[in-house]
């Protein structure tokens, strides 16, 4: 290990990308740097700024860490990395790609990887207003006005 005692990232050679150093996965070694640390899971989760069950979760192994979690959870602990490294899709050299939101402009085909999940509800959706479209429902350009002496 580097640094005296203290292990860094650097320690971690060759395992870019992976979630396993030797041994240990993401969750083991956080469990790991924050006992090493003194901390208990609302400790960590008061630096880091999540919750103590969804900690718990990713030591774990129940759920998977994010670069974030990684990223806030580094910094907490004063890892200097270690943790990043170990990041999901990050390779230990930064944050993965963010997701291309573009805001009010149109999506691309090339972004539809981003959204997923939804294709029955939005089918329904749409179908519902392609339905009231047809009615000429409200919210179809029709305008409905009271009758007289209704107001």
């Amino acid at each position: 290990m580097s640094e005296g005692n203290r292990e860094t990232a650097a320690d971690l050679h060759g395992l870019p990308g992976q979630q396993r150093a030797g041994d240990e996965s993401f969750g083991e070694r956080l469990r790991r740097l924050r006992t090493e640390r003194g901390l208990s899971l609302a400790d960590l989760a008061g630096r880091a700024h999540y919750s103590r069950g969804y900690i718990s979760k990713v030591e774990n192994g129940r759920k998977p860490a994010t670069y974030d979690f990684a990223r806030c959870c580094d910094e907490a602990l004063e890892a200097d990395g270690l943790l990043l490294a170990l990041a999901p899709g990050a390779g230990g050299k930064g944050a993965p790609s963010p997701c291309p939101y573009p805001g009010l402009a149109a999506f691309r085909t090339e972004e539809a990887a981003w959204f997923f999940g939804r294709e029955r509800v939005t089918a329904e959706l749409v179908a519902r207003l392609a339905e009231k479209a047809r009615e000429g429902g409200a919210g179809t350009g029709a305008v409905h006005a009271p009758a007289r002496g209704t107001t």
